[in-house]
């Protein structure tokens, strides 16, 4: 479509929107009084193509009357005016197309009928940006780049007080303009999130400070003709000059002396010194992308970077407080080590399967033979293999099947996770249990009941097992009835508890943040894999009931049982590998 495409995914652009060296909006319809409907009357146009659905036009239309000064009306002779059509999707250009007389389009397509939605596309035409894109949002939400498809991501820029006039009002989580939490995701997790875990992106209609700022933006606290309050000034420009905007009511020029032929007058102002150069604190840029993980076939981790360049401290600004660089613990996927088991060639590796012929576990590829039950296909990719205990007949109410490990050696604590499904309206259960070397079991997770039609990711810490050899068993109960498939795949091990989230570096003192000295491992200290002395840290922490913990002087356990200011004393980056040096924590959470 040339250089009209579609922004923020329903705002329309037109030409001169669109800067061809950076491929940015240049968003300004806000500060840019010639982009309103000056005169606070809105001639409109509804295609016979959307008759049927007239009517939400039409309640929406009576909010706006209810709550403005704004007026629609049939359109007659005017030379501007909005038409609303019914095309692909819901959008709307941004504020009235001032320099090119006709029609401006509004599109309406199938789902955007409620009146939120109406209302949301109406306020564009307005002149109203999405609520997210002011300068002030990362106060108030969060975006997750990583979650964003890669060529929408230009939907979750924010624009400098430049461009766009927050009119004084406050941050609006509840606004009709905002995104929702998994706008443009590409895997189904959030995108954006408000940071105080409110709800953010209702189409139900305006909220209380929407109205506020649609009254302030047509001052609709003046009447008759003649001109309209000032806007504030904008910033101040490199060369310290500001400029602000009034506009005219009227629809008759000479109502309004000095005003230019789009019914804006301009008045430029030069910057104070202490405005020309007052102090901009920095701000973080959005993280990396995440690296790869540092271990092929093994427990590892990766990292991102951010930069305090969003915007960079100026004038003597303050500069950003937190972490440059974050990691985490990777696992790389896949059954180089040979307690791992995808069954992706239809083997059951070292897992043995009881004898149950009524009811037992099985491979399978694709969906099982009964309807609404069990899974659509493997976990992976769905065209390989899985197993799953099959319901239907000769299988009876709790029959059990058993998938039973090989024999481990014993091991100071280790982390299982696996892949299960068990959907189904007569769904019976799945446990997971450890068998000692004396054939006693103990239980370390279980499921009852219907979960859904998708696989759910299962974890448990193996522990207590240092002393003994030991197997782990899968045992599923079969249902009342045959609507109870239960499935598994992708079963790994890794030498660690589960669980345990890296927090970053920190600095320490003698008045330490985490005041429990759990273990001291400096004896143990491998150089060549620091990773091992936070496995042993991390498992003594969790037998012994931490909540947070930390290796310092790359090898002293430090921890805490309860919540605890662990960041008091500072960010660092005095930390290699996972570990502190000397007065610095590498800090641990279990989330579990």
């Amino acid at each position: 479509q040339g250089l009209y495409k579609l922004f923020e995914g329903d705002v329309k652009l037109r030409e001169g929107d669109l800067e061809k060296r950076n491929i940015e909006v240049k968003r300004n319809a806000l500060r840019d009084r010639s982009k309103l409907w000056l005169t606070r009357v809105i001639p409109y146009e509804i295609s016979d193509e959307l008759s049927f659905h007239k009517q939400a036009i039409l309640n929406a239309f009576e909010d706006f009357h209810n709550h403005s000064c704004l007026t629609f009306v049939p359109k007659t002779t005017e030379t501007h005016w909005i038409k609303f059509i019914k095309g692909i999707g819901c959008w709307s250009y941004i504020g009235r197309g001032y320099s090119s007389p006709g029609p401006q389009t509004l599109s309406l397509g199938s789902g955007c009928y409620s009146k939120g939605v109406v209302i949301h596309e109406i306020l564009h035409a307005l002149g109203f940006q999405h609520e997210q894109s002011r300068p002030d949002r990362d106060r108030y939400v969060e975006i997750f780049w990583e979650n964003i498809i890669e060529s929408e991501t230009h939907n979750f820029n924010k624009y400098s007080h430049a461009y766009l006039d927050v009119l004084g009002v406050q941050y609006d989580l509840e606004s009709v303009m905002h995104y929702g939490i998994q706008s443009f995701s590409k895997n189904n997790k959030d995108t954006i999130r408000a940071i105080s875990g409110a709800n953010i992106g209702q189409r139900d209609g305006f909220s209380k400070t929407d109205i506020i700022k649609l009254n302030s933006l047509y001052n609709c606290h003046l009447r008759g003709v003649g001109w309209s309050a000032w806007s504030g000034f904008s910033p101040c420009t490199k060369d310290c000059k500001k400029k602000r905007q009034r506009y005219c009511f009227s629809s008759k020029l000479e109502d309004c002396p000095g005003v230019s032929s789009h019914g804006v007058e301009t008045q430029y102002s030069p910057c104070s010194t202490d405005d020309c150069y007052a102090p901009i604190d920095g701000h973080w840029g959005r993280w990396s992308s995440w690296s790869g993980c540092s271990k092929n076939c093994s427990m590892g981790f990766r990292s991102r970077t951010r930069t305090c360049t969003d915007p960079s401290p100026l004038h003597s600004g303050k500069y950003c407080t937190g972490i440059a660089k974050e990691q985490q613990d990777c696992f790389v996927k896949s059954t180089c080590k040979p307690d791992n088991c995808e069954f992706t060639s239809g083997s059951y590796c070292h897992w043995v399967r009881n004898r149950n012929l009524n009811y037992h576990w099985q491979t399978h590829k694709g969906e099982t033979k009964t309807p609404a039950t069990g899974p659509n296909g493997d976990h992976t990719s769905g065209l390989d293999y899985y197993i799953y205990a099959e319901a239907s007949v000769p299988a009876t109410p709790n029959d059990i099947a058993l998938l039973t490990s090989k024999q481990f050696p014993p091991s100071q604590c280790r982390c299982m996770t696996w892949y299960y499904s068990m959907y189904g309206k007569t769904m019976g259960e799945l446990s997971v249990y450890i068998k000692d070397d004396r054939g006693s079991r103990r239980k370390l997770w279980s499921k009852k009941g219907d979960q859904g039609s998708k696989w759910i990711s299962g974890e448990a810490t193996i522990s207590n097992v240092s002393s003994t050899d030991y197997q782990v068993e899968f045992e599923a109960i079969r249902g009342p009835s045959y609507h109870a498939d239960i499935a598994l795949d992708d079963i790994y091990f890794r030498e660690t508890p589960c669980g345990a989230e890296r927090l970053g570096c920190f600095n320490d003192r003698y008045g330490r943040a985490l005041p429990d000295l759990i273990v001291n491992l400096r004896d143990k200290i491998d150089w060549h894999d620091m990773q091992k002395t936070v496995r042993e840290c991390a498992c003594t922490a969790h037998e012994q009931g931490y909540k947070y913990f930390a290796v310092q002087f790359y090898g002293e356990c430090w921890g805490s049982r309860d919540f605890i200011a662990y960041d008091k004393y500072g960010a660092s980056d005095d930390c290699v590998s996972g570990v502190g040096k000397d007065f610095t924590n590498f800090v641990y959470k279990f989330t579990d």
